[in-house]
């Protein structure tokens, strides 16, 4: 089986047929055919032999001539010992073999090592010792079958033990119970010392036994005669006293008067135990506060509560974090801090610093100008700074602000100025800068209105005698007429009242009509301002009966050649309407006086700013060709002005549809007088009128040639006259005469002339 099983691997581990296969399943350098048992690589042909149980030389024994096998010896009588010449070597014991020998008889049972000989007589050597029979060799009078040492004389049973190594009485014990045994005392713990609570008699010292018995404490080795004494509750040096202050190991106890459980170095009580008041630890540093102590907390308070040496140092628990202050303003940052509980030196209690570089900038700084963030708010020269400049907000732009309109700024805001002294903010010709003129504004912002000084002052003449005229070498300048004063300076003699106006206003004849252009509607008017306010020689200009808008030339030349004109829109009323009514406008003193559309309501219009000034409703007056010139036209109401001022010639169902005459002051406007007049009534009786040296004279037709100047009432006298001067239209349609005082002629507009008469008196 095993052959085939061997011819099967040999198969397997080589399947193709190359020759004969050599197997060798333990490894042990032997094929299968060889070996004895190839599965255990310690069994093989010329192998050692063992005691395994295994046949390793594989001679077909097991176990013979093992190297390792044990020895035996013959035992033929039974008697458990060998005859040593019957020896054998085998792994076990072969039947009748015993692992002893000795047996100097291996045929009698009786003879064997150790066997009882109790006969001296007998002659066998039962125990094999060699010796048989009677003898005393030592004389001691024993034989030597009872003699226990028959080579020594000392030794016989019944001797006198004594302490010489012998058994004297052969007993089988030595030296026990000896005469001169010593007494030993028990040593329990071993020390040198022992105690008489147990002793025991002996030659030799005996284990655990020792000869005195001065020990104090058999119990513990560390308490003995000599002893160091030591702090361990034990006699050590047995003097009668445990744990005196004496002790190697006692140790030194610190007062502790605080009982705060730490010691006073400088009190100190030697002993093994602490005593009452004494404490172990020598760390107190102040021993009359319990508060100061290696265990307590460190604290401000000016103690070393901790005993490290060091007062109120960084370690305290309330410590104050201080913060360095690079720039010694009082004010630090968290780039490095500190503990402490005083102040270190360049630091300070605060983490605010916005700028630890720069004193100017900290929360204690006052903010200033400077383009840092002095008081560290997040915010650079904020308006509260205290040197911020206080701006007035400038809306008209005149340079000068308003102080009732103020902010605080360290760069100037836009539409702002430093100057405050602007009464006006919303005019720019109102301003410390402006000159005064008479237009009830403080225009110069010197706390008075309309003072002399005005630029466009008039000048008003003295008139002493009270008959409305002023002398012309007495004057003084004043926006409104001073009480005494008056505008007309014709007066001849001044302390005589009867003496009457020395100027000649009584018109005598008006030439005929002098052409400067035909263009534009049948009518409309044209006129110059008598005080030249906005500058010499301008000419404004309304063509039509009803309009937007109002044309300004230069000069007269630039009117006749209708060059350089500006068109003025004029502007939406209180009442919307946006146009003007009539032929009666007028420009007097920087201002367009016309009559609002569709109204009785005159319109003071400044022309420097082009904006509406003031209005005001003629109450009573016609108006839509209710009393109108007769030509129609919503002529109505007419503006005039003269030596005297400005004048509003107008007809009233009061006054029975014949003129009324009203002098206004302006800016703004208001009437200062009225005159009913006994003309003949609008409109068929009234052609034009105007106003000369405070006279109004009317025409008896617009459209004849022959018409005449039939009428004047003189609101100087308050009295009337009937007249008859020619002054014919030259073109059929004469929608407008003006008086300028300024040539001493009539304008008039005559069917699409701009026409002129030369005025004589």
């Amino acid at each position: 089986m095993l052959t085939v099983l061997l011819a099967l691997l040999a198969c397997k581990n080589d399947p193709i047929d190359t020759g004969t296969a050599v197997v060798d399943m333990d490894g042990d350098g032997f094929s299968v055919e060889e070996d004895c048992d190839d599965n255990d690589p310690a069994a093989f042909p010329g192998g050692a032999e063992i005691c395994d149980g295994l046949d390793n030389d594989c001679d077909g024994t097991v176990d013979n001539n093992a190297s390792d096998a044990f020895e035996w010896y013959g035992d033929a009588d039974g008697d458990g010992f060998g005859d040593a010449a019957q020896l054998t070597q085998a792994c076990t014991a072969p039947l009748g073999y015993v692992p002893a020998d000795g047996d100097c008889d291996d045929a009698d049972s009786r003879v064997y090592p150790t066997a009882p000989e109790t006969d001296c007589t007998d002659p066998i050597d039962y125990n094999c010792d060699g010796s048989v029979g009677y003898a005393d060799a030592d004389g001691d009078g024993s034989p030597a079958c009872e003699d226990c040492d028959d080579a020594e004389g000392t030794a016989f049973p019944g001797g006198t033990e004594i302490c010489d190594a012998i058994d004297n009485d052969c007993d089988g014990d030595v030296d026990d119970s000896a005469l001169d045994a010593s007494t030993w005392y028990i040593d329990y713990d071993a020390d040198g010392f022992g105690s008489s609570s147990y002793t025991e008699q002996a030659c030799e010292q005996p284990i655990g036994f020792t000869d005195n018995d001065l020990d104090c404490d058999d119990t513990s080795a560390l308490a003995l005669p000599g002893g160091i004494e030591v702090c361990d509750g034990l006699d050590n040096d047995c003097n009668g006293d445990t744990d005196e202050d004496s002790a190697t190991d006692a140790l030194t106890f610190y007062a502790d008067t605080d009982s705060d459980g730490y010691g006073d170095p400088s009190s100190t009580q030697v002993a093994c135990e602490v005593g009452s008041g004494f404490v172990e630890d020598d760390q107190d540093c102040d021993d009359t506060d319990s508060k100061v102590n290696p265990a307590a907390t460190e604290i401000c308070d000016g103690l070393d509560n901790d005993c490290d040496g060091a007062t109120d140092d960084a370690s305290a628990s309330d410590a104050a974090t201080w913060y360095i202050d690079y720039d010694a303003d009082g004010y630090g940052t968290s780039t490095y801090t500190t503990q402490a509980c005083s102040q270190p030196t360049g630091y300070a209690s605060t983490s605010d610093d916005c700028d630890d570089t720069s004193a100017l900038a900290s929360p204690g700084v006052t903010e200033i100008c400077d383009e840092i963030d002095n008081n560290c708010d997040g915010d650079v020269d904020e308006d509260s700074a205290s040197d911020a400049t206080t701006w007035y907000l400038d809306l008209d732009l005149d340079g000068y602000g308003d102080p009732s309109n103020t902010s605080t700024s360290c760069v100037q805001p836009s539409g702002t100025v430093t100057d405050f002294g602007d009464c006006d903010d919303s005019e720019a010709d109102i301003s410390p800068d402006a000159d005064e003129v008479c237009d009830t504004v403080d225009n110069n912002c010197d706390g008075a209105i309309d003072e002399d000084t005005a630029v466009d002052a008039d000048t008003w003449y003295a008139d002493t005698d009270g008959d409305g005229y002023g002398d012309p070498d007495s004057t003084t300048q004043a926006c409104d007429q001073p009480t005494g004063y008056v505008s007309d300076n014709t007066d001849c003699d001044d302390t005589d009242a009867t003496s009457g106006d020395c100027t000649i206003c009584t018109i005598s004849s008006v030439s005929a009509a002098t052409s400067l252009v035909s263009r534009g509607t049948t009518y409309g008017a044209w006129m110059k301002d008598p005080l030249e306010t906005l500058g010499a020689g301008i000419i404004w200009e309304m063509d039509s009966h009803y309009g937007y808008s109002v044309t300004e030339y230069p000069s007269e030349a630039d009117m006749v050649a209708n060059t350089n004109g500006t068109t003025i829109t004029l502007p939406t009323s209180s009442s919307g309407a946006y146009a003007w009514d009539g032929t009666g406008g007028t420009v007097y003193d920087g201002y367009l006086y016309y009559v609002e559309s569709g109204s009785n309501n005159l319109v003071e219009y400044d022309l420097n700013t082009n904006s509406i000034n003031s209005t005001l409703t003629l109450t009573g007056a016609g108006y839509r060709n209710t009393y109108h010139y007769p030509w129609g036209g919503w002529s109505d109401i007419d503006f005039a002005s003269d030596e005297n001022g400005l004048w509003v010639l107008y007809a009233t169902s009061a006054n029975s549809g014949r003129m009324v005459v009203s002098s206004l002051s302006t800016n703004p406007l208001a009437i200062d007088n009225t005159w009913n007049t006994a003309s003949a009534a609008k409109p068929s009786g009234v052609g034009q009128a105007w106003m000369t040296c405070g006279v109004m004279y009317t025409t008896s037709s617009y459209n004849s040639s022959s018409a005449t100047i039939n009428y004047a009432y003189d609101t100087n006298t308050s009295t009337d006259t009937t007249l008859s001067i020619s002054a014919g239209s030259a073109y059929g349609y004469v929608s407008q005469l003006e008086y300028s005082p300024l040539e001493g002629v009539l304008y008039g507009w005559d069917s699409r002339n701009r026409v002129e008469y030369t005025v004589s008196y």
